[in-house]
């Protein structure tokens, strides 16, 4: 069932070296996410578009996560500063200087090859997950949080003493009273008030009204607001129970909307980003920060006093099948996302550079209105640009912010091994860039994610939903299917089709209406790192509190090729197009005394092919970790007869732990994959 994903296809200048898998199941989901990247100019100081493709193969699970963490010499822009400038410190970190990125500049594209399901409940449109569909985005720089005004929708109110906490505080107070900007249902409030934080509604609180309210609170104030939650005298019942009481706090409401009886859900509730209310020429997604990445980056409980803010965010927003899909890029400090305090955030920290994680969609484990997309399975293919400099954008933005940029020269490693050195070559070689996926749940282990599988408690027996329908195509598998030989596009008969509905067989939501999947709040961190949310309705969950369903969890290793001072760069150059690139730079390979055109060693060992495999078999493990331990207890002992530059991974003249750290980085790493190879530990075919 379609509802929520992240994926962080900003990803800078990837070449695939390694993928280590973190967590992995013996039964159920495969998940092997493949990521491609190049930059258009390698030479240091310069500010190269980036253009990254992830694919992820069928029948692998989607993804739920994706992180990707710009090595920590590179430059990345904040909103208030672009990478036109920066001061450098001695561990190569350089701080943009320059003047600050206009909201509405634009700062990249995406296309992608998604393959998706459409379903409607009168059986219209049944398809199996095998529907191709070109997705574009283009990307803009956004408000970022702070300061600035806040995208609140109904969604984002959280209860206390049923009254509801507008400006995101975690409490009810004064600062309640007013809220600016346009209606609630289109992200803010314009002429209503809030009193004290209680709703002057005077009965109706229309979407797109602009009536004022009378200034008091009392019974007038009564009427329905969000689907069936009742205004009592001012005060809001969350809970839906009929009276105003604590059992009201902290509960979030339904859905972005507020009108009058009898309400009428909005098919689209994103709709609400990209819109225009003031006229600026800014959609509401890029002039506001929208309140649900103030919930879901919260360390622990509600509040944005202790939400983690981006330094960057882009947003772009596209239409597929008639639903809208908005996908956000947030850029963050080295090391910020450890203050989230769960895994797999406090495995972020800052020696692995600056992190990027994306938001598509609304990740409020609440659903709302009725589209055709009833799956997002894989197979799929997303390629980005990421532009260095950005192009004039919406709202008379005007272009040429440096968004990114390589490391500049002649700067000395970190004490991680993770940025260029000296040596003579100036701050040329590889810096690692790393990767976190993470897939979907899956209950009960017959390889199908929770949110693509109809019998999610019940393994399948019918064969892959990418490709049937099951036996009578209503979209049921028969292990779950209570009648396998009755077409039944609705089982249950609440208005969602089967493959759409996160609980096909109990009717747990009216057309329109929300399907409520709400294990954990979005902000909550389980112990295995997996996803607050499991996909499956409460309505028909086993374990309505628990997020059901093992995980796998990815880290690709990922080498950048930054080179000399060549017009064209020094770049990463491939073996006459048959081979991956290995990530090392074309200077530094020389250096070392390895073929920069060989990255596999041919049919026979060979220990000059690939830099950190010492003893040629296309994989790095304990005996390369053992020759590099023994080159620097050599080295150690006599400095002049045993210095041997093969193991110099750094190439500073000296083989010290910094290079024992570098070597660690590819430890159980195979060199790439050639074109169209199997994929394998060692990659390269004998």
């Amino acid at each position: 069932m379609f509802r929520r994903a992240a994926s962080t296809l900003f990803a800078l200048a990837l070449v695939g070296i390694s993928m280590v898998a973190l967590t992995q199941w013996a039964s159920g989901t495969t998940f092997n996410p493949q990521t491609i990247t190049s930059i258009n100019d390698n030479r240091p100081s310069q500010f190269p578009d980036r253009t990254d493709t992830l694919k992820i193969p069928a029948p692998d699970s989607n993804f739920s996560l994706v992180v990707t963490f710009v090595p920590p010499a590179f430059c990345v822009a904040s909103i208030a500063n672009d990478c036109s400038a920066a001061t450098v410190d001695s561990f190569g970190t350089q701080t943009p200087t320059g003047p600050a990125v206009p909201l509405g500049t634009e700062t990249g594209t995406l296309s992608s090859l998604s393959t998706l399901a459409l379903s409607t409940a009168d059986g219209s449109l049944n398809t199996t997950c095998n529907q191709i569909f070109v997705v574009g985005f283009t990307f803009f720089n956004a408000l970022t949080g702070s300061p600035g005004p806040i995208l609140h929708t109904m969604a984002d109110g959280l209860g206390h003493d049923g009254a509801v906490d507008l400006n995101g505080d975690g409490v009810i107070t004064a600062a309640d009273t007013t809220v600016s900007g346009g209606t609630v249902a289109q992200g803010s409030v314009s002429g209503r008030k809030l009193i004290n934080g209680l709703f002057d509604v005077n009965g109706v609180y229309a979407q797109g009204g602009s009536g004022g309210g009378d200034g008091v609170v009392d019974a007038n104030d009564n009427g329905l607001v969000e689907y069936k939650k009742l205004v009592i005298a001012g005060q809001l019942d969350a809970n839906g129970d009929g009276v105003i009481s604590a059992a009201d706090d902290g509960l979030t409401i339904d859905s972005g909307i507020v009108s009058a009886d009898p309400i009428a859900a909005p098919a689209d509730p994103l709709v609400i980003q990209w819109q225009d209310p003031d006229g600026n020429g800014l959609y509401n997604g890029i002039d506001h920060y929208p309140n649900y990445l103030i919930t879901s980056l919260e360390p622990a409980g509600a509040g944005p006093a202790t939400a983690v803010l981006p330094r960057l965010r882009t947003w772009g927003v596209t239409s597929v099948a008639g639903t809208s899909v908005i996908l956000q890029f947030l850029t963050f400090n080295k090391g910020a996302l450890v203050a989230l305090t769960g895994l797999p955030y406090t495995t972020m920290t800052a020696t692995k550079g600056y992190p990027t994680e994306s938001v598509l969609q609304d990740p409020d484990p609440y659903q709302a209105g009725l589209g055709q997309i009833s799956d997002f399975c894989t197979a799929l293919s997303s390629t980005a640009t990421t532009l260095g400099t950005s192009l004039p954008g919406l709202g008379g933005a005007t272009g040429g912010s440096k968004m990114g940029r390589n490391p500049v020269p002649g700067l000395a490693v970190t004490g991680d091994g993770t940025n260029a050195s000296l040596g003579g070559i100036g701050n040329t070689g590889t810096h690692f860039e790393r990767q976190l996926d993470r897939s979907y749940r899956d209950a009960d282990s017959d390889g199908i994610e929770n949110e693509f599988d109809t019998c999610p408690n019940t393994a399948n027996i019918d064969g892959d939903p990418r490709t049937t329908n099951g036996p009578d195509s209503d979209g049921l598998d028969s292990a779950c299917d209570p009648g396998p030989n009755t077409t039944n596009y609705d089982q249950d008969g609440d208005g969602w089709a089967n493959r759409i509905d996160n609980c096909p067989l109990v009717a747990n939501a009216t057309p329109g209406s929300v399907q409520k999947d709400t294990d954990n709040p979005i902000w909550f961190k389980p112990a295995d790192g997996g996803p607050p949310t499991d996909g499956i309705g409460d309505a028909c969950d086993l374990n309505p509190t628990v997020s059901d369903g093992h995980i796998h969890t990815v880290e690709n290793k990922v080498g950048i090729c930054v080179g000399g001072s060549a017009a064209a760069g020094d770049n990463d150059i491939n073996d006459a197009g048959a081979q991956a690139p290995d990530g090392w730079c074309n200077a530094r390979e020389t250096f070392l005394g390895t073929n920069p055109l060989d990255n596999c060693g041919g049919s026979t060992l060979d220990p000059l092919a690939w830099p950190p495999d010492f003893n040629g078999d296309r994989y790095v493990n304990t005996t390369d970790k053992t020759k590099m331990a023994l080159a620097i207890k050599a080295y150690t002992a006599n400095n002049v007869t045993g210095y041997n530059k093969r193991f110099d991974l750094d190439a500073n003249g000296a083989i010290n732990s910094i290079d024992k750290t570098i070597e660690t980085n590819f430890l159980s790493s195979g060199v790439p994959n050639p074109p169209g190879s199997p994929t394998g530990p060692q990659g390269c075919l004998p």
